[in-house]
């Protein structure tokens, strides 16, 4: 963080006007540090063998997409196909399918649970799985039903090693 920004920030918490800070207190500089830092770390995603990620959106909701790594592979996606909201599926249920220029791929939820929002966007412009799967290309929002299935997915580390020894066999 700039120390022009943590003056500025001290200033309006302080109500003083910045030119006449000198100094920022330390530990109010330390909390806008674990402020920025904590804001700025996504959450934690978790990956399948199937190649979908899942992110803990808060509140015993989730968001699916597909990875990198699967949208690489797929190429330039043309058509998406995803659930009602409302629908329900049981962990590693198909719910979906992705249609790209090299072939068609079903979509697994990796959670039990309620489809509570689709990614509408994906109706008009379905590229954007290819040019931002792990952000906007998501594909569903969902509200968990069961998360005994969590801690069969992979975290970013083992997903990397998975990816690693698929290329291996090939």
């Amino acid at each position: 963080m700039s120390s022009l920004f943590a003056r500025q920030a001290w200033a309006a918490v302080s109500r003083t006007k910045p030119a006449s800070l000198k100094a920022a207190p330390a530990a109010y500089l330390a909390a806008q540090r674990r402020a920025f830092s904590v804001s700025s770390i996504c959450q934690e995603k978790r990956f399948t063998k199937e190649h979908e990620w899942v992110e803990a959106t808060g509140d015993n909701t989730y968001s699916i997409g597909l990875t990198s790594h699967a949208a690489n592979q797929l190429g330039e996606v043309v058509f998406v196909e995803l659930p009602e909201k409302g629908a329900k599926f049981e962990a590693e249920e198909p719910f979906g399918t992705v249609e790209s220029v090299k072939a068609v791929s079903e979509i697994f939820t990796p959670i039990a649970g309620e489809i509570i929002e689709i990614n509408e966007e994906l109706n008009d412009s379905p590229d954007l799985v290819s040019e931002n799967p792990e952000q906007e290309g998501w594909l569903v929002k969902f509200k968990a039903d069961d998360l005994s299935s969590w801690d069969k997915l992979m975290n970013s580390e083992a997903y990397a090693e998975f990816i690693k020894s698929e290329a291996d066999d090939h």
